[in-house]
């Protein structure tokens, strides 16, 4: 790297430009690799099940203006659950800034067969010069398997301040092989939630009761209805089950 000197000859003030070695902390800064910041997982749960989808992630990496730039950033995945096998990876772009500091981006696919837990990212940078710095664990999302709820009136016409029986279903998909659309099975042991409003459309919808899903994921509630009601079930989800919500019908009344 050259520097301008001012030199005094007889006199007379001369400019002249020499080249001087880096500083040994200059030397060292070149020689450990780019550096990883501030990784990020721009959306997480991530729910699989019903289709592939995608987890985008985004990672800054610089290096001194003095150093080699940026040549190559890898964002890799893999499953903190040892019993997963589920990873991959794949070339991350550069969105923002420059090869000397700047925010790169790649969108990894998660296939619906992935298991539910918790997926660990790192990044891997190298330079011009080939020095790579691998940044382990610098981030993680969870996926979750996806569900479905339904619910059903045992009759969906009852006298006025009677109570209608209301039963439904709670299933879950399991990953299955990679490329195939993923089995499902019943949820057992898991809450659900009824909602009653005075119509299918309403926003302000109030908590009837919650039952407790059966083996076969079967649930079963009794709401008295003094008029026309709506009534639909939602599932809140868990650490490795999405939230789902079934479809409101009406129960009429009759004198």
């Amino acid at each position: 790297m050259g520097r301008t000197l001012l030199v005094a000859l007889s006199g007379t003030a001369l400019l002249a430009t020499v080249a001087v070695a880096p500083t040994a902390s200059a030397a060292s800064a070149c020689d450990i690799g780019p550096a990883v910041a501030n990784t990020r997982v721009l959306a997480s749960p991530i729910i699989a099940g019903k289709a592939d989808t995608a987890v985008t992630i985004e990672t800054t990496v610089s290096t001194p203006a003095e150093c080699a730039t940026v040549r190559t950033v890898s964002i890799r995945y893999n499953a903190a659950d040892p019993d997963n096998s589920f990873y991959g990876g794949g070339w991350a772009d550069l969105v923002s800034g420059d090869a000397h500091n700047g925010v790169y981006r790649e969108a990894l696919t998660v296939d619906n067969n992935s298991p539910a837990g918790v997926y660990n990212v790192s990044v891997v940078a190298r330079d011009g010069n080939g020095m790579e710095t691998t940044a382990a664990g610098a981030a993680s999302y969870t996926v979750v398997r996806s569900t479905s709820v339904a619910l059903r009136a045992k009759s969906y016409a009852v006298k006025r301040n009677t109570a209608v029986t209301l039963t439904g279903t709670l299933t879950r998909t399991v990953p299955g092989s990679v490329g195939f659309t993923p089995p499902s099975e019943w949820a057992a042991g898991e809450a659900v939630s009824i909602y009653t409003a005075p119509s299918k459309s309403s926003k302000q919808w109030k908590p009837v009761g919650q039952a407790i899903t059966t083996r076969t994921g079967s649930f079963t509630i009794k709401a008295k209805v003094g008029k026309l009601a709506a009534f639909k079930a939602v599932y809140e989800g868990s650490d490795t089950l999405a939230r789902s919500s079934s479809s409101a019908f009406l129960v009429t009344v009759t004198r």
